[in-house]
């Protein structure tokens, strides 16, 4: 089986998303944020890798030996790792990829679990990182482009991040807050009672996303070696039962 190659990427995958935490920052602040397009491109094939490995061991140690040679002597004889950001496509790919695996086999579902039409919003990545990948091997590398936040902190009263907010007529802790406005450039308009405002905070950073999703890039990065990660343990923990 292929779990060592899959531990060893995973390593590699740690150090890269360091490094391009590290420079982030201060690529973020020149105009040189295409030089990290080569790591995030290398990151993403990584993953990808991960989950062809576990695509080849499915088809090796899971399907019987009559679909393997089914599958071989097809038109369409190479294997891959099945995905669909919708259901039936999902289901045609798994079953062009992997015939004869029934829907209730314990890796079907673990397959299934991780598509994107099972999953909450925010934890979606799998259709886009495939495509991201199937796009920086076969046209050009993913465009970044550059971003920023700014979030204002009033103690506990309040916390607000690119955006403009009315406070009127409001009490915190009995304290009345006066009337102001808060600005999405982190900058306060009107009357703010000055306890308040004597625990004001701002916060502004810069990243880096997708230019095509708007996808913050490290945190995406950090869900797909999350979600990832996860999977083939569980996946190899799975398959050991078929050797």
């Amino acid at each position: 089986m292929r779990k060592k190659h899959c531990d060893l990427i995973i390593e590699e995958l740690e150090e890269i998303i360091n490094d391009i935490k590290t420079k982030e920052v201060k690529l973020v602040e020149s105009d040189e944020k295409d030089i990290m397009m080569p790591k995030v491109k290398s990151f993403l094939e990584h993953c990808r890798s991960i989950l062809e490995y576990c695509a080849q061991d499915t088809f090796e140690k899971v399907l019987s030996p009559e679909e393997r040679e089914k599958k071989s002597k097809s038109r369409n004889n190479k294997v891959y790792f099945p995905y669909g950001h919708r259901r039936d496509i999902f289901e045609r790919n798994i079953h062009n990829n992997f015939p004869g695996l029934r829907s209730d086999n314990s890796v079907y579902k673990l397959i299934e679990k991780m598509q994107d039409y099972n999953r909450p919003y925010d934890k979606k990545f799998l259709s886009y990182m495939c495509d991201i990948t199937n796009q920086n091997k076969h046209d050009k590398l993913s465009t970044h482009d550059r971003s920023s936040s700014t979030t204002i902190n009033i103690g506990d009263f309040i916390s607000a991040t690119n955006t403009n907010i009315i406070i009127k007529d409001s009490y915190f802790d009995g304290i009345p807050s006066g009337d102001f406005k808060i600005k999405s450039d982190g900058t306060l308009e009107g009357d703010i009672n000055p306890l308040l405002r004597s625990q004001l905070t701002v916060v502004k950073e810069g990243y880096l996303v997708f230019k095509d999703s708007n996808k913050k890039v490290i945190d995406f990065l950090e869900l797909c070696l999350k979600e990832i990660r996860f999977f083939y343990t569980q996946f190899y923990k799975l398959i050991n039962k078929y050797i």
